[in-house]
């Protein structure tokens, strides 16, 4: 059933455990024989935040070995259960929770639609270990009127720092141990343990690369790698980086050598740490001076009463661009555009100071997209909409 109508091309658990029970290992063997590690296996879409959406197309051997080599990463054990609203269709439900799940033995209770009060109610219920969510879902959860009353005490790993036992925090999100990655690489490509924490000379880092994968900082003017520590398009090569995608030829996506460029800005260190700065197309060019937006997101983020901050350029006819400011308050809290300016001026450099900041009383104001990410066309032409000149 489908919304309560029969479709077709559905069946029921029931019935899959009917046909399941008659396979027998000479079937199994004979299917594993006809299907290669480089044979297509699926097709996933990006997400279209910032494009459109692209058909990435995934090999068998890829799916099946990258979560799996992710395991020590994530610290899954046998009996673990995880909890995501992380739709299948994305990377992030299917090979980094479902497909890993399966390797450790673990349980996946999945949620159509996050809900603080209710998701909450399930993480409890079903003794969750591990949350696997977005940034403002902790932050959501943790301000609920009956968090301070959950016992949440089976959780001990994931992404929400927020909902570890208060040993186990780390506070600081530039020193939690993070990981970098995309559709097209499976997933990371670049993480340390999750949940970690990172040395302050290594803050913001997000890990070194997965084994299997390289890295390579490249100048994109020039396509030639820049010296340690310049930023630069970050590059990937490896195993779980997909076999093409749909419509184009494989000359047009993939350099001659393997290398496949992200369109990701970040820098090396000596060690191999990776550090994310941004999207190429998200530097934002004002009166000649070059901005990354996440770069003031964080500052903006570390004022008290701002849950999200999402940065973007807006046309102006004499500076090119001007950097412009979505910010959504936490619930209760109150701050108007001018005291956020006022604070930043302090932290950053003037060129960088947004001259924008639009305040919003919740996350629902913002465009946002099925897999959990703000949706970025829709709220740039929002911010344009609104300031540019």
């Amino acid at each position: 059933m489908w919304n309560g109508t029969d479709r077709g091309w559905t069946s029921t658990v029931e019935d899959l455990l009917v046909d399941a029970s008659g396979t027998t290992n000479t079937d199994l063997v004979i299917a594993e024989a006809a299907v290669g590690p480089d044979d297509p296996m699926l097709v996933m879409y990006t997400s279209g935040s910032t494009a459109e959406p692209k058909g990435v197309i995934h090999g068998h051997g890829g799916v099946v070995r990258h979560p799996y080599n992710l395991l020590p990463f994530r610290d899954l054990v046998p009996g673990d259960v995880l909890y995501t609203p992380m739709p299948l269709f994305w990377v992030g439900g299917l090979t980094y929770t479902l497909v890993s799940a399966m390797h450790a033995g673990a349980t996946v209770v999945f949620e159509g639609r996050f809900e603080a009060g209710a998701t909450l109610d399930l993480i409890e219920a079903e003794k969750v270990t591990h949350v696997v969510g977005w940034p403002h879902m902790s932050q959501a959860l943790t301000e609920h009127p009956s968090f301070p009353t959950r016992d949440l005490s089976a959780v001990r790993g994931g992404s929400l720092d927020a909902l570890l036992p208060p040993g186990l925090r780390v506070g600081d999100p530039e020193l939690r141990a993070n990981s970098l990655g995309m559709t097209e690489s499976l997933g990371p490509h670049s993480i340390e343990l999750i949940g970690s924490a990172l040395p302050e000379a290594k803050r913001g880092s997000f890990g070194r690369a997965v084994p299997g994968i390289e890295h390579r900082i490249v100048d994109p003017s020039t396509d030639e790698e820049v010296l340690e520590g310049e930023l630069g398009e970050i590059w990937i090569r490896g195993y779980p980086l997909m076999l093409g995608l749909v419509g184009a030829p494989n000359h047009a996506v993939f350099m001659s050598d393997g290398w496949y460029r992200t369109g990701d800005v970040g820098h090396l260190d000596a060690d191999g740490h990776l550090y994310f700065k941004g999207r190429m197309g998200d530097q934002i060019k004002t009166s000649g001076m070059n901005v990354m937006p996440r770069e003031v997101e964080l500052v903006i983020e570390e004022q008290p009463e701002v849950m999200h901050a999402f940065v973007a350029g807006v046309t102006h006819t004499e500076r090119g661009q001007d950097v412009a400011a979505a910010v959504v308050l936490r619930p209760g809290m109150s701050v108007d555009s001018e005291e956020v300016l006022e604070r930043l001026r302090g932290d950053l450099s003037s060129y960088k100071v947004p001259r924008h900041v639009a305040i919003y009383d919740s996350p629902e104001d913002l465009p946002w997209l099925e897999s959990g990410k703000i949706d970025l066309r829709r709220l740039v032409g929002m911010l344009a909409e609104r300031y540019a000149s």
